[in-house]
C-alpha cells in the first residue's frame, strides 16, 4: 500500500495491515519482524493493536546485522522493481508520465503486488496468491493502463437493448 509517511501516521494503514493478515489467512499467533527503526515499530505496535486479541509478536534484528532481514530485503527490492517497470511500461504506452505522488501510482503500487502474489513462483513451486487461496489463480490479467470491455453487473437501466459492456481502462483486480 502507498502510505504517506514513515511509520503509523497515517490512521488507516495499521488497520489495514491487520486486515490484510486476515485476508491471507494469518487469524492466530503472528510474528512481526523489523530492523528496528522507531518508525516501523511503531507501525507494528499499531498493527498488534488493531489485531485485538490476536497475538502479534514483536521482534526487531540486531543493529548493523544486515543479513537478519535479507529474505524481507529481496522482497522489498523485487516490489520495487515491479512497480518501477509497471511504471516504465504505462508510461511508454500511453506517452504519459504518472508522478509518484499521484493517485494513480497507488493503482501502480497495487497492480504490480498483484502481479508477483499471483504469477511469481516461488522455491517451493506456488506462488503467494496458492499459498493464501489453496489453489492456483486462473482470472484474467491485463497490462495497467489497457483500454478494456466492463460488463455492468446486474440489469441495465433502460430495458433490454441498452449496452451492457462499457469501456474502461485496466487498473487493477481486487482480492475480494
Amino acid at each position: 500500500h502507498v502510505v504517506p509517511g514513515k511509520g503509523a501516521k497515517s490512521d488507516w494503514i495499521a488497520v489495514q495491515l491487520a486486515r490484510d493478515l486476515r485476508k491471507m489467512g494469518y487469524f492466530g499467533r503472528v510474528g512481526l519482524r523489523s530492523d528496528g527503526e522507531p518508525a516501523i515499530k511503531d507501525l507494528m505496535s499499531e498493527v498488534a493493536r488493531a489485531r485485538g486479541d490476536a497475538e502479534t509478536a514483536i521482534e526487531n534484528s540486531p543493529p548493523g546485522d544486515s543479513r537478519a532481514n535479507g529474505y524481507a530485503e529481496r522482497a522489498v527490492r523485487s516490489v520495487e522493481e515491479q512497480i518501477r517497470a509497471v511504471k516504465i511500461g504505462y508510461e511508454q504506452n500511453t506517452g504519459k508520465e504518472v508522478d509518484v505522488g499521484s493517485t494513480g501510482m497507488d493503482w501502480i503500487v497495487e497492480h504490480a503486488v498483484d502481479i508477483l502474489n499471483k504469477y511469481v513462483v516461488g522455491h517451493d513451486g506456488k506462488t503467494a496468491y496458492e499459498h493464501i487461496k489453496m489453489k492456483k489463480y486462473h482470472g484474467q490479467l491485463y497490462e495497467f493502463g489497457d483500454s478494456i470491455l466492463s460488463k455492468i453487473p446486474g440489469k441495465p437501466e433502460g430495458g433490454r437493448m441498452q449496452p451492457r459492456w462499457v469501456s474502461g481502462i485496466w487498473l487493477g483486480k481486487r482480492w475480494g
